[in-house]
């Protein structure tokens, strides 16, 4: 085995392990769905996809301690909303489609109840550096990040839709 095939086997198997020990915080922090999806994603006798959100902390201006927080804003925000897929649960769409795991699942936004803020996408691009140049010295997001902002939102109405919640 050449230096380069062992390098590159090494680095896969640490990029693996990295993503596998941040999937499982993830779980952790979103315990009872990430149990319901991932168990149900093994036992299903058929294809099954799991789709994980994940900061790239480097790259994404995370502190390497708030990936688990970064993944949880990211399903507040309805940047990446958590979804399960589940061909066994009915005939329709409607009974297949849960969205169990969002916050205020029947509404637009999350309001955090400690706060009473509302958090949208914004919130979410303002947390992450790599957004930072679509904010102006106030602070104030770019129009591009606005209508960022609304395509999460009708995504998210479409979502609602299909699982039966509007």
């Amino acid at each position: 085995m050449n230096t380069d095939s062992a390098e590159s086997i090494l680095t896969s198997v640490f990029i693996g392990v990295h993503l596998w020990f941040l999937f499982l915080r993830l779980l952790h922090r979103l315990a009872r769905v990430g149990e319901q999806f991932l168990f149900g994603a093994l036992e299903f006798d058929g294809p099954a996809v799991i789709n994980c959100y994940t900061t790239c902390q480097p790259e994404h201006g995370v502190a390497d301690n708030m990936a688990s927080e970064q993944a949880r804003l990211a399903v507040d925000t309805r940047a990446f909303p958590l979804l399960i897929h589940d061909p066994r649960a009915g005939a329709t769409l409607k009974k297949r489609l849960s969205l169990q795991g969002n916050p205020a699942m029947k509404e637009d936004w999350f309001t955090n109840p400690k706060t009473g803020e509302t958090v949208d996408f914004i919130d979410f691009c303002r947390s992450e550096g790599r957004f930072s140049k679509h904010f102006d010295k106030e602070g104030n997001a770019s129009a591009l990040l606005q209508q960022a902002r609304d395509d999460r939102l009708e995504n998210w109405h479409i979502l609602q839709e299909l699982a039966g919640l509007r």
